[in-house]
């Protein structure tokens, strides 16, 4: 079957499947429009072949009134209720194309693709497509079906009439077909060009209406930037819209002029068959009126097929993207508690096969209930490492080991299960306080009890519960809250204890991975926090990605990563003596602290030798 017999057959599945009942109605509805036009035609004719004497029954002509005006009613009727249930079948379809779409994603396990651009922008035209393809697709299958049975219709009518007309019309048909599907083809190829570029524009328009960037935006003075080039996406689009309507305007003329001629050259043929008397009254009427139904029915399926060929093309995106398997494969293992380690054996990981390697040969131990440092300057691989440990990525080349056993073989919801963590850029959600920490662990959303238990361990009850609605409050800057109940924003402190508490409440995982927990809180924060941890970590397996070295002395050991490989392993103490690229680290940074300190006891000196005249003294009462 080819790819677009495909997603036709698909993408009728679809719809079938979310409203059957609907769907056989509307076809019944469909049906029985695509047949009234003629009928109530027919109608007609008798109706004035009765009036100028050519039929001579008055049972039948009062018959065919009565069909004409019941014709009339059942059309209104017809088209209203199909409208309705159009409308119902467009909600339902709506709704399950994004629940099949969503439901597909939330199955791709690792965040590879979610990184490619070429993958982004399928998932955008798979949005539009869930969103608004669908409907389209059906008001075109109706359309199609309809406008066939009233040619059908019309065409009977015409050969009851004067059958020879009957070929002209069908030849005069064949390029407004060609020309539709070729629009068709071109209408779907703008849609797929148009992807990359509408990312792009919402891209620059969320920038400039981003609070959390407006302060840069502002103090550099970029806004300008970012509006020129918003705007060039959008002329670069109108150019290539532009051209297609053209495009559009130019076939659509020409068909024009087709019709008009067909119309006249019937029109003369209705006049001459009047006049010779070959035609009745009623027959005249029924011919110019089969050419005009004919014509435009014609014009309706012609139309039809072209969008309804436009928009599964671009369904044809949401079921590539609903066939997309996941780059991170579920295992069927079930995960036991960690008793051993979690082990790298020579792991070597780069994003894509034409960069660079991240990881090369990382072999390292994580044993079960110790807490394992990792150092390293920015760009060593520390965060990939802890991406692979979560399995948002798979390693080119290696293994790591869960108890011995390859993370690839364990089911994806099980491991993350064991596995709570921090992450160095988490993520500050457009949701009340209370939900920003149940995102650790969603199955607390109702208890409130757990939620401030986190919150506390984490040092963030005191700030939540302060706020308008405590921990009802929505934290963001973007939306209202739909009570009325206010919003609030939180400082990054604030934030990284929110972050901190999700981790606290997911208390029953073995593998604790904290990325740079505390680098938006101060020093005496930071201090508390590190308490905390501790009591957090005794007896847990965790992993400590800091860059600074204090909060490493405690840790049982701690790995520096250099160039993508462990260069050095060791204690704290260990690694200073060693000399080596640690203990550089650690020099560095301290040496930092000394000259910071330093400089405010020069400062403080400075300013006392000022103010007293260069007493001594007041220096001294001073520090």
């Amino acid at each position: 079957m080819t790819p677009a017999r495909h997603g036709l057959v698909a993408t009728t599945a679809m719809i079938v499947r979310s409203a059957p009942l609907p769907v056989a109605a509307l076809t019944l509805c469909t049906v029985l429009a695509g047949f009234l036009p003629v009928s109530i035609a027919w109608s007609l004719k008798v109706v004035l072949d009765s009036v100028t004497g050519t039929a001579r029954s008055g049972h039948t002509a009062a018959l065919a009134a009565i069909g004409l005006a019941g014709g009339g009613i059942a059309m209104v009727v017809t088209r209203e209720f199909a409208g309705y249930l159009s409308n119902t079948i467009r909600r339902r379809v709506r709704l399950d194309a994004n629940a099949a779409l969503y439901r597909h994603l939330a199955t791709i396990g690792g965040i590879g693709l979610f990184e490619d651009p070429g993958f982004q922008n399928s998932l955008r035209m798979a949005g539009d497509a869930a969103d608004t393809a669908p409907s389209r697709f059906l008001s075109s299958a109706v359309s199609l079906v309809q406008g066939a049975l009233q040619i059908t219709g019309w065409l009977v009518a015409l050969l009851a009439v004067w059958p020879p007309i009957v070929p002209i019309l069908v030849v005069a048909l064949v390029p407004a077909i060609l020309a539709q599907r070729s629009l068709a083809r071109h209408q779907a190829g703008f849609a797929a060009q148009q992807a990359p570029r509408t990312r792009r524009q919402v891209g620059y328009r969320m920038l400039m209406a981003d609070p959390a960037v407006a302060k840069e935006i502002r103090l550099f003075g970029v806004g300008r930037f970012l509006r020129d080039r918003m705007l060039g996406e959008i002329r670069a689009a109108n150019t290539q819209e532009t051209a297609l309507d053209r495009r559009m305007m130019r076939v659509r003329v020409v068909l024009g002029t087709l019709d008009a001629v067909a119309t006249v050259i019937a029109i003369g043929i209705a006049t001459r068959l009047a006049l010779t008397g070959a035609v009745s009254v009623g027959g005249v009427s029924l011919f110019l009126g089969a050419v005009a139904g004919l014509q435009g029915a014609a014009i309706a399926v012609i139309d039809s097929a072209g969008s309804g060929y436009a928009a599964s093309l671009l369904l044809r995106s949401l079921h590539d993207v609903l066939a997309r398997p996941s780059d991170v494969p579920d295992g069927t293992r079930s995960t036991p508690r960690l008793a051993r380690s979690v082990e790298l054996r020579d792991v070597w990981f780069r994003y894509r096969d034409d960069l660079p390697w991240v990881l090369r040969g990382v072999s390292l131990t994580v044993p079960a209930g110790a807490t394992v440092g990792l150092v390293g300057v920015n760009g060593a691989g520390k965060s990939t490492l802890v991406k692979l440990l979560c399995r948002l990525h798979d390693p080119q080349h290696g293994q790591i080991l869960w108890d011995g056993v390859d993370v690839r073989d364990l089911e994806l919801s099980g491991l993350r299960d064991r596995i709570s963590a921090v992450f160095q850029d988490f993520v500050r959600y457009d949701l009340t306080a209370t939900e920003n920490i149940a995102v650790g662990d969603i199955a607390a959303l109702d208890d409130p009890a757990r939620i401030r238990r986190a919150a506390e361990l984490a040092d963030a009850h005191t700030d939540l519960a302060a706020l308008p609605a405590g921990y009802r409050t929505l934290l963001s800057r973007i939306f209202a809250a739909e009570d009325g109940s206010g919003t609030a924003t939180l400082s990054g402190g604030q934030w990284q204890r929110v972050a901190l508490a999700r981790a606290f409440l997911r208390g029953s995982a073995d593998l604790l991975i904290l990325d740079e927990p505390t680098a938006g809180l101060d020093a005496e924060a930071e201090h508390d926090l590190h308490v905390r941890l501790r009591e957090l970590r005794a007896g847990r397996t965790s992993l400590l990605i800091s860059h600074r070295m204090s909060s490493q002395r405690e840790a049982d050991v701690i790995l520096v990563l250099e160039n993508g490989t462990v260069a050095e392993q060791g204690r704290h103490a260990e690694l200073v003596a060693s000399g080596g690229a640690y203990a550089r680290l650690f020099d560095l940074q301290s040496r930092g602290y000394r000259d910071a300190g330093a400089d405010r006891v020069s400062a403080a000196g400075a300013t006392g030798v000022s103010g007293a005249g260069g007493g001594e003294g007041h220096v001294n009462s001073a520090t």
